[in-house]
């Protein structure tokens, strides 16, 4: 018997086929300055309908005309607006997609609550709500959504966290007013195409509303005449994990499950679904209708023809790195994808075939290496690829040991699987000299050797008890009960940790042996083996280099797992047992029989100078050639490919 994915059968809702139940909720994308649809819109989403998603949600975008909207934002305040949207949602349909607009009146982000909107303003608002819908009618687009959550004005006004006194605040009903009326308002614009109202499914707030109440919003909401409740977890402020690596894979998938056992209308489950197979077990269970896939559909636009034509092996990974889309989001910049160099660059770059086929030698395994392989081989070239280490993988590999990254290995590993299916020809354990590569006889010689530390002249750094933060990853270090980690960036916060979970049990590994129950909770704990470890970083600040929209996730952690950190700190000699270091002119010492260094790195670049007396062509490619993240690595990598 066939094995059955229920998540590509069809849904209607509304008298609207859906051709799967795999849906793209609106994210943040700032590929607008104007607020106008442009090509960078049209051509990113032709991608996603190509690709066979069901449904696509396009925002959040702006109807209120008497508010600019955050930067970035979408607008739909005025007719003008309306050619675009339409270009858009004719493109989408061409290639058999549903689109549906989420819109707002007034979107606050991390500022605002709901006393921040006049009395007197509010009729406005949700007579724009009307306009706006009316105007997706017009503009083609199948149905609109109401954003409940988020920084949006609706989901302050829902929030038992809103302070007004008036007929808008206080109780339960006088809360719901605003999204009563912005719902009626919306479905006499949008007519007979689909209404929805994405709403958080717990507002993971002090004081905010838990899944008691938010079962009581999805049945009014129903009431009121909505066809779809598109649910995500908590709001913008709360300090519990959303989106980031931190979060289970599915995490919040009992939200939906929460509110689907009380409304009869389909319910969509959000937040860190990148597995379409775990997604279908969730709707087999009827936990929901249909499944969100934000970042896993940034990542890869064909997840959905790949997954109904058996290709699953060959989804470009989304690795919930959050550094292409949601850092560069919070910094109000277009979104770009560490694992797939052409997303978000739609309308920029095409992959071709060469003119000429070459034969390439790539010099290192890790992202820029891996990704300039693979390119060069989809674009023709014979390739070859050198790697020193018995793994590819370079920085990235090490980085899938830490605790909440070990989904980075996926990408290594889909890596791996594409140069093989491209006849890359891979040699590991293998140093790459003048002698051998010459041998190879190549057109073309691509330099992607990494970096090498960037060792500080610190008095008693060549002890016996100090090694590089990293060794600790590489597992050629033992570390001790009282660890000092010199330099407090990317690399000294995560491999600290690294240190303070080592030596614990998982979490499922615990519930296990409980749930058998021949081992009890106060017997399992000795096993957490508790070290002392103190970051001492010379800047005011930790975690530099960690992306804003994740480095707040790695501090709370390591503040719950007690690691001391010590700023502002100027180390001065290392010696056997302890190390000495300076705050504010005054000397102070920590225990220490481990030392790590994660005090930063250089380009290792000297074999591209030897290379470049040899070869005609050589190009120095990511961290070689400038040491930066991995998403700068993998797009110079692919950049480079484009060009040979």
């Amino acid at each position: 018997m066939a094995y059955t994915i229920k998540l590509l059968e069809g849904i209607e809702i509304k008298g609207i086929r859906l051709r799967n139940r795999i849906s793209m909720p609106a994210m943040h994308v700032h590929f607008s300055r104007d607020g106008f649809v442009n090509d960078k819109y049209i051509e990113y989403y032709r991608k996603r309908a190509e690709g066979e998603v069901g449904l696509i949600f396009v925002g959040v975008c702006n109807v209120d005309p008497f508010f600019e909207g955050m930067g970035g934002m979408l607008q739909l305040c005025d007719d003008k607006y309306i050619d675009g949207m339409k270009k858009l949602t004719d493109v989408v349909h061409e290639y058999g997609a549903r689109i549906i607009l989420q819109i707002t009146a007034r979107y606050l982000g991390f500022k605002g609550d709901a006393s921040l909107f006049p009395y007197e303003h509010i009729d406005g608002m949700i007579k724009s709500i009307e306009t706006g819908a009316r105007r997706a009618y017009k503009a083609g687009f199948d149905g609109v959504e109401l954003i409940g959550s988020g920084g949006s004005s609706l989901s302050a006004f829902m929030s038992k966290t809103n302070p007004r006194t008036d007929e808008y605040g206080g109780s339960f009903e006088n809360r719901m007013r605003f999204a009563e009326r912005s719902v009626k308002a919306a479905r006499e614009g949008i007519s007979d195409k689909i209404l929805s109202f994405r709403m958080h499914g717990h507002e993971f707030l002090e004081g905010g509303y838990e899944l008691k109440e938010a079962r009581e919003i999805a049945v009014l909401l129903e009431k009121w005449g909505v066809d779809i409740i598109n649910i995500t977890g908590g709001g913008h402020t709360t300090k519990v994990p959303q989106i980031t690596h931190f979060v289970p894979p599915a995490g919040y998938a009992f939200l939906a499950r929460n509110i689907k056992d009380v409304v009869n209308i389909p319910v969509i489950a959000s937040n860190r679904f990148q597995d379409p197979i775990l997604a279908d077990i969730y709707i087999i269970k009827g936990w929901a209708d249909m499944v969100n896939f934000a970042r896993a559909l940034h990542a890869d636009p064909y997840l959905p023809r790949k997954l109904r034509e058996g290709n699953y092996e060959d989804i470009v990974p989304c690795i919930a790195c959050s550094q292409g889309c949601f850092d560069r989001i919070v910094e109000m910049n277009p979104i770009l994808c560490l694992v797939n160099p052409f997303s978000g660059r739609e309308d920029e770059i095409k992959m071709e075939k060469a003119k000429e086929p070459k034969k390439v030698v790539v010099i290192g395994g890790g992202p820029a290496g891996l990704e300039c392989a693979r390119i060069a081989s989809l674009r023709g070239h014979k390739v070859i690829l050198y790697e020193k280490e018995k793994f590819i993988g370079g920085n990235f590999l090490l980085a899938s040991r830490i605790p909440e990254k070990e989904e980075f290995l996926k990408f290594i590993q889909w890596e791996k699987r594409q140069l093989e299916k491209n006849g890359v020809e891979i040699k590991i354990d293998t140093e790459a000299t003048v002698e051998k590569i010459k041998m190879e006889k190549p057109d073309v010689v691509v330099v992607a050797t990494g970096t090498k530390p960037s060792i500080p002249p610190i008095k008693g750094i060549d002890r016996k008890n100090v090694f590089l933060a990293t060794d600790v990853l590489k597992g050629k270090v033992s570390v001790g009960e009282n660890v000092v980690i010199i330099g407090g960036g990317a690399t000294g916060c995560e491999v600290a940790h690294y240190i303070a979970k080592i030596d614990s049990l998982a979490p499922e590994v615990i519930h296990f042996l409980e749930h058998h129950g021949y081992l009890k909770r106060d017997e399992i704990l000795p096993f957490w083996k508790k070290r002392e470890i103190t970051i001492l970083e010379m800047l005011p600040k930790i975690g530099e280099g960690i992306g804003r929209s994740t480095r707040w996730n790695i501090l709370m952690e390591l503040r719950r797992l007690g690691v001391k950190v010590v700023t502002d700190a100027k180390v001065k000699e290392i010696k056997e047992n302890e190390v000495i270091y300076e705050v504010n002119g005054e000397e102070k010492s920590v225990k220490a029989d481990t030392v790590l260094l994660a005090t930063g790195v250089k380009p290792n670049s000297e074999i591209y100078e030897v290379m470049k007396d040899n070869f005609k062509e050589v190009y120095l490619i990511g961290d070689a050639k400038k040491p930066g993240d991995a998403l700068k690595a993998v797009h110079d990598g692919a950049e480079v490919a484009l060009r040979i």
